[in-house]
């Protein structure tokens, strides 16, 4: 029993001198490990947004605004600005959608030219880029938008959407 004290001893006391030896972690590798992480985590919400504004485009174009909406957050604390006009909540920017793109002819078809997706964090992106409709027979249309987004639930989700 005394030696096997001993014994256990000398073990705990060894690792209590090789701790003690040890150094802390290199600050500038511990930054890239952690830029490296960063940048998958970046690549990952890159394509996740791409496909989520891609569905939205298909949606658009078989002229499913509902299938369209799935993109955003389905909550009051939506925000919808274009023009001068600000429109909170989902169930509000569904109706807007659906007053004024109420014919195929209004919806016509869109692009979207995604200028840039910066992602800030694993749940939080902004989207900027720019919006076409080709209507033949109502005129067409484009312009500018940044989307705000958040991922909730395992699901990218528009919460602010500023169309010009």
């Amino acid at each position: 029993m005394k030696r096997a004290s001993l014994i256990l001893g000398s073990v705990v006391l060894g690792f209590a001198i090789l701790g003690g030896c040890a150094t802390a972690p290199d600050p500038i590798l511990v930054e890239q490990v952690r830029v490296a992480a960063f940048k998958k985590v970046q690549k990952q919400a890159d394509f996740e947004i791409r496909a989520l504004l891609k569905q939205q485009n298909a949606a658009w174009n078989n002229g499913d605004i509902d299938g369209f909406m799935k993109g955003y957050l389905p909550s009051e604390n939506l925000r919808f600005a274009s023009g001068d006009n600000i429109t909170w909540g989902y169930d509000e920017t569904l109706s807007r959608y659906k007053s004024r793109y109420d014919t195929p002819e209004k919806m016509g078809k869109i692009s979207m030219e995604i200028q840039e997706v910066r992602v800030f964090t694993d749940t939080d992106a902004m989207v900027f880029g720019r919006w076409f409709l080709a209507r033949p027979k109502e005129g067409d249309v484009g312009g500018l938008f940044t989307l705000i987004l958040e991922k909730q639930a395992g699901e990218w989700l528009v919460v602010a959407d500023h169309t010009s």
